[in-house]
């Protein structure tokens, strides 16, 4: 992480909303000096690409006591308070931390009946929109509002209920963490390795999902836990063919997260991906009616900071089922929308959804015998992200390039690229049989690459 630049970072990343409110917040907390953390926050949001030499040159003609660092870290604290106090009681988290806070607060000014109160309905959310470790927390005040009234009558049930329902919420803790650890592995996997091409590949994916778990649908087992068991296994069939088991895996997430209003409204980010990834294998399926509604779902999901993430998406989708259908035109007509869009918002898309849109837009453009324009995203693939986003896409994008050369004619480089994108292949183990059919072409057809 550039240090010079967490402050531009942060700045670049506030929506329209927070920026106002931040100029209303430093005013209010800044005396005098209009302040000169405005006129600094000013100059840097204006900026298209951080320039170190412009800052300093401002806080230098201005009347700043402080050294240039300094300055720097209090407008980023400053930026950081704006946005907790922006966000507050907007999520299920803030809302539980200042009830506890609340509580605290009641506790030591000895208000206990207030106290517990407010930690009854809090301990109602956490349970509601599963939210285990402040509930957990809550409890721990629980304790000491029961230690403070001990002139209350309790009995023993009391007592014991209260400890059986601490070990009821560990238990549940723990069913997630453990499903969540077989899903982020899975996802790795995934990410890093693509889609198993042998036997190998396969085998690691497998050690995560074996055997069945028949009371995964119970309703005692958190939503959490039934959204990551299922997707791990969807993975998996994915990986191994299974498209149908992937299909229906995929169906059933979606489900369960519909089945709780209260689930989604805190995990809208959440829900965007399972929405992805069911409309993936509905066009992989060619149930191209669920496809499309789905997508229009996904599409209609309205909620702060998530524009990006959906835009990114549903294109996604989009422009890939294009491809899928052989539709090149219409997905060329999608292209320049989506360029101005990356352009505006590169630094906040992941270089996994760039590389795919990159990918993409070859593929177009080679199917439409655009070959220049083909190899232009290409090159923006070598040349600005690392193979480690996607191998797989990665990989398909060296061979690509050489199908390119060969068909522009360009000999000179195409022996390069060919020992290149053969070496590349062999040492990270991905040179399949439609790879070596390529190469063995290519090679039969230029026969000084044999060398």
């Amino acid at each position: 992480m550039n240090k010079n630049k967490i402050l531009y970072d942060l700045i670049k990343s506030l929506s329209k909303q927070e920026k106002r409110y931040f100029k209303l917040f430093a005013s209010r907390h800044t005396i005098g000096e209009k302040n000169n953390y405005l006129k600094l926050f000013e100059i840097i949001d204006k900026q298209k690409n951080y320039d170190t030499t412009l800052v300093q040159k401002v806080l230098a003609n201005s009347n700043f006591p402080d050294r240039i660092d300094v300055v720097k870290n209090y407008l980023y604290q400053m930026i950081l308070k704006s946005l907790e106090a922006y966000h507050t009681n907007t999520t299920i988290e803030s809302r539980l931390k200042s009830a506890i806070l609340r509580i605290q607060i009641l506790y030591e000014k000895k208000l206990n009946n207030q106290a517990t109160q407010i930690l009854k309905k809090a301990k109602k959310d956490a349970l509601n929109y599963e939210r285990y470790p402040q509930f957990l927390e809550l409890m721990i005040w629980e304790k000491r509002l029961m230690g403070a009234q001990l002139h209350q009558k309790r009995n023993l049930k009391e007592i014991e209920s209260f400890f059986e329902e601490e070990r009821e919420v560990l238990d549940k803790l723990k069913v997630i963490n453990d499903y969540s650890e077989q899903s982020s592995s899975v996802f790795f996997l995934l990410n890093s390795k693509g889609m198993a091409r042998s036997k190998e590949e396969l085998k690691k994916y497998s050690k995560f999902v074996e055997g069945v778990n028949e009371h995964i649908d119970n309703s005692d087992v958190p939503i959490q836990a039934k959204v990551y068991y299922y997707h791990t296994r969807g993975i998996y069939f994915h990986t191994k063919g299974h498209l149908i088991n992937f299909y229906e895996c995929r169906k059933k997430t979606v489900e369960i997260m519909e089945q709780s209003p209260y689930w989604i409204k805190e995990n809208v980010k959440s829900y965007i991906a399972i929405l992805n990834n069911f409309i993936y294998i509905c066009q992989d399926l060619k149930y191209y009616n669920e496809f499309l509604s789905t997508l229009q779902k996904l599409r209609k999901i309205s909620s702060k900071n998530i524009e990006i993430d959906i835009f990114v998406r549903s294109y996604l989708l989009e422009i890939d089922y294009f491809i899928k259908v052989r539709k090149f035109k219409k997905g060329n007509l999608l292209i320049n929308e989506i360029e101005k869009f990356i352009k505006k918002n590169k630094d906040k898309i992941r270089s996994v959804d760039l590389l795919a849109f990159y990918h993409n837009f070859s593929v177009i453009y080679f199917s439409l015998s655009m070959y220049k324009e083909s190899l232009f995203w290409l090159n923006r693939i070598f040349n600005e992200l690392k193979d480690d986003a996607r191998l797989d896409l990665y990989s398909s994008a060296k061979i690509l390039n050489l199908i390119i050369h060969f068909e522009l004619g360009n000999i000179d480089l195409l022996e390069y690229a060919t020992k290149s994108t053969y070496r590349f292949l062999y040492k990270r183990n991905r040179l399949f049989e439609f790879d070596k059919s390529i190469l063995k072409v290519i090679r039969r057809k230029i026969p000084m690459i044999l060398t």
